[in-house]
């Protein structure tokens, strides 16, 4: 299924808490447009040395003329355990008042361990359009699982085109 995206801001974009933010870019090599839409976390994760100090987490969903449609959780530092491409592990998610609900985390395909990608990408999506809070439960590295709370006001805009 192909995307479409309804933006209402266009070029460099500074991420904030409270609020999904959207900017496209130019793919260099190809000149097609990759979407965004980002939000910060509310909440700073509780990481000792080296990882200490203020570490908030983004929510992306992106589609990428290369890669396609994706979302993903990315900290500022410390380790996601999230590590194997054949053995996904399990994202606790949980939209506005709902249950939680179990998604496929998938390690970035650079080896890093501050980006997990989350699955299915559609069901996601489908729930963050109709939710104003969202939190995810992330397993980190010697600091047990941790939850990112992620709020706005409005519910995420991003539309299914022809």
């Amino acid at each position: 299924m192909r995307w479409l995206w309804l933006a209402f801001a266009c070029g460099p974009m500074s991420v904030s808490a409270g609020q999904w933010r959207y900017h496209d870019e130019a793919d260099r090599m190809t000149g097609k447009t990759a979407y965004y839409a980002q939000i910060e976390s509310d909440n700073s994760l509780n990481l000792a040395f080296p990882y200490a100090g203020k570490n908030h987490g983004t929510l992306t969903v992106r589609r990428h003329p290369k890669y396609g449609v994706d979302v993903l959780v990315r900290i500022e530092r410390g380790q996601i355990l999230c590590r194997s491409t054949y053995d996904p592990c399990s994202i606790a998610v949980k939209f506005g008042d709902g249950q939680p609900r179990a998604y496929e985390g998938l390690p970035s395909a650079d080896g890093g361990s501050v980006t997990v990608f989350l699955g299915p990408h559609a069901r996601f999506i489908a729930a963050a359009q109709k939710s104003r809070k969202i939190l995810v439960q992330l397993p980190l590295y010697q600091a047990g699982e941790q939850v990112l709370e992620f709020t706005s006001p409005v519910e995420l805009v991003w539309k299914p085109g022809k």
